[in-house]
């Protein structure tokens, strides 16, 4: 018989699911992309050589992946290409595990109704921290399993599924301790990113600077110096461990000595009085969310950045002919000119904005999928829209290279958009996702004025 904290702990898992399943599919999708894409296209020391030679000491490169080591292995190139970033992604991973269980929960009221059944505080907190933990594991079987399917070995593997979720889980714990203190899940969110990018700040300073002993101060420097495949070390990992105790006993205090539904950082009983973006719903939705939006904006000129500087060592490389093959699959560009490869990256672009449609809900075939998806779903309309972007995503990323049909290259959104500047944009498909995503749209609009608040 399941017993109340087993309960709460499988519904937090449950309640996660959708993300963790999207980030999970994502994280095995990249590592086996970077394995055996490293593998196939340079198979050969020379050709390793060459582009080690290009892109291991580019200064956008080091502030994107990190340092690397020992690149002319495909293990030590997976870690550095594809465990530098996905670090960053964890980290966000961890910080919306933490969010929705806690300070979601609380103020939805779901929260007040749980414990006041057979569930202490303190037996709620530790329950809600287990579902996390599970969610996490997840994440860390995934890359594991991705590396594994790559061809790498597997106790390798293991280490360096560790590595990345180990930056997750220290950011679940800082989220934990954010979710205490800030009254509201919008505020501990920001709160959690602002940590999150104070230490992406700080490794790529480590990264492109000869003050690399900062790493030891940070998470991401902490999972860049566990070095899997490339002597690794794993007494590195009492820091993520001891991190991790102290935030979670920091949190246990915090959570213990709160009135529910309090915060030690209260909002003021009296403020003067600020009336911008309060002339319409629209102009509220935009108030509301000019932080986070103003977050990716950055993210994404700051990928554009190194984009368009690592695009012109590109040139330089010798790159094989097989690779090329591979490549005119994703879009028919030649990779060894600049505007090849900026036109190749522009479809992950498309994707980053996707998600960022996931996150807040508001291109724009996915706007109005997300619109439809809640108006006829609400409990589960967001998690359909996640799933909706990762599906397409990795459906035209690997039907490409494994050379689909045409007619089902076509399923997936991201194969009607244009490789640009390398291709023109393709108006008439742009025309037609527009159209599909305001028919969606209107469709939603409609349904949500034909049902109750509440209502499913």
């Amino acid at each position: 018989m399941a017993t109340p904290a087993r309960t709460w702990t499988a519904r937090v898992v449950r309640d996660a699911r959708t993300r963790t399943l999207a980030f999970s599919l994502l994280f095995f999708a990249v590592v086996y992309a970077n394995a055996a894409g490293y593998r196939s296209t340079y198979p050969s020391a020379a050709d390793r050589a060459k582009v080690v030679a290009a892109f291991a000491g580019n200064k956008a490169a080091l502030m994107f992946y990190g340092i690397g080591h020992n690149l002319v292995t495909v293990d030590g190139y997976v870690v550095w290409r594809a465990g530098g970033i996905m670090a960053v992604f964890a980290g966000l991973f961890g910080i919306f595990a933490a969010a929705r269980p806690m300070r979601g929960d609380e103020e939805a009221g779901r929260t007040e109704l749980v414990l006041a059944g057979a569930l202490t505080r303190s037996a709620f907190l530790a329950a809600t921290l287990a579902g996390i933990l599970v969610t996490v594991v997840v994440l860390w079987l995934a890359v594991a399993l991705g590396a594994i399917a790559g061809g790498l070995a597997a106790r390798g593997s293991a280490f360096f599924g560790l590595t990345v979720v180990s930056v997750a889980a220290v950011y679940a714990a800082v989220g934990a301790v954010a979710n205490q203190v800030i009254p509201t899940r919008r505020g501990a969110l920001g709160v959690s990113g602002a940590v999150l990018g104070i230490d992406f700040l700080i490794r790529v300073v480590a990264d492109t600077t000869d003050h690399t002993f900062v790493h030891w101060f940070t998470p991401l420097g902490w999972a860049e110096e566990l070095r899997a495949f490339t002597g690794s070390r794993a007494l590195v990992v009492v820091l993520p461990l001891a991190g991790i105790a102290v935030l979670v006993a920091v949190a246990g205090v915090l959570h213990a000595r709160r009135e529910l539904g309090g915060a030690y950082v209260a909002p003021h009983d009296t403020a003067p009085a600020r009336t911008g973006l309060l002339s319409s719903p629209t102009a509220l939705a935009l108030r509301l969310d000019r932080v986070t939006i103003a977050s990716w904006a950055v993210s994404i000129a700051l990928f554009a950045f190194v984009v368009g500087t690592v695009a012109k060592t590109v040139e330089k490389l010798g790159i094989p002919d097989s690779l090329r093959e591979q490549m005119k699959k994703l879009g028919g560009i030649d990779i060894t000119q600049a505007r090849g490869y900026v036109g190749l990256t522009f479809v992950i672009f498309v994707f980053v904005l996707a998600l960022f449609v996931c996150a807040q809900l508001a291109a724009v075939l996915f706007l109005g999928a997300g619109v439809l998806f809640v108006a006829l779903a609400p409990r589960l309309g967001v998690g359909l829209l996640y799933g909706f972007v990762s599906l397409a995503f990795v459906w035209e990323l690997f039907g490409a290279l494994l050379s689909f049909p045409n007619w089902m290259l076509d399923l997936s959104p991201f194969h009607h958009v244009a490789p640009a500047p390398a291709k023109p944009v393709a108006v008439a498909s742009a025309a037609v996702m527009v159209g599909i995503g305001a028919a969606a749209a209107v469709l939603g609009v409609l349904r949500f004025r034909g049902r109750d608040l509440a209502g499913d």
